[in-house]
């Protein structure tokens, strides 16, 4: 079965399931490769950075150049940081070597070191760790505080955009682990 035909199925047994329910709409927003503390760390009441987090240029030395969480952020940031799966691993777990998918706590160390890593050197390194304040967001702030937002996020897959998006609305990533498919 291919896997537009199982993507199908799923959305006629979800409309099938949902013909009957007293919810007229659901709205999934989805947001392109920013993480809750990108857009809501410093929303009051929904968010909970201080301004004291950091990463370090070179995480696992003690003596390296610390960058803050700093609040106001770009709405680009140019070059765009890693999202692939091996990038967002470093961007998840240095000062530790990624672990297996799913095993490990996360230190959420490798922001900086990830964006020098790759490429990106002679860049302004803080630009990966600034956060936006509620005034440069005001739509997604207001409908996060009139309505719902999940606290915690989980993505399928720690990675690209394309097998997160298969999994938000099919349950399933069908064994893709990139987004290059998209382009094929």
């Amino acid at each position: 079965m291919t896997t537009v035909v199982r993507l199908l199925l799923v959305l006629l047994s979800l409309h099938i399931a949902f013909a009957a329910s007293p919810f007229k709409n659901v709205i999934i927003l989805m947001m392109e490769n920013h993480s809750f503390d990108n857009i809501f760390g410093f929303t009051p009441g929904i968010g909970n950075l201080t301004g004291k987090e950091y990463n370090r240029e070179k995480p696992s030395s003690w003596l390296s150049k610390k960058y803050y969480a700093g609040r106001g952020s770009k709405y680009c940031t140019i070059p765009d940081p890693g999202h692939s799966f091996t990038a967002t691993g470093r961007q998840l777990y240095l000062p530790d070597k990624a672990p297996a998918v799913g095993v490990g706590k996360p230190t959420n160390g490798g922001f900086v070191a990830d964006f020098t890593g790759a490429g990106k050197k002679g860049h302004d390194l803080q630009e990966v760790m600034n956060i936006y304040l509620p005034e440069q967001l005001p739509i997604i702030t207001t409908l996060a505080r009139e309505f719902v937002v999940c606290r915690n996020w989980y993505a399928s897959l720690p990675g690209p955009t394309g097998p997160n998006r298969m999994f938000a609305h099919t349950a399933t990533t069908y064994a893709l682990h990139s987004s290059t498919y998209m382009f094929q």
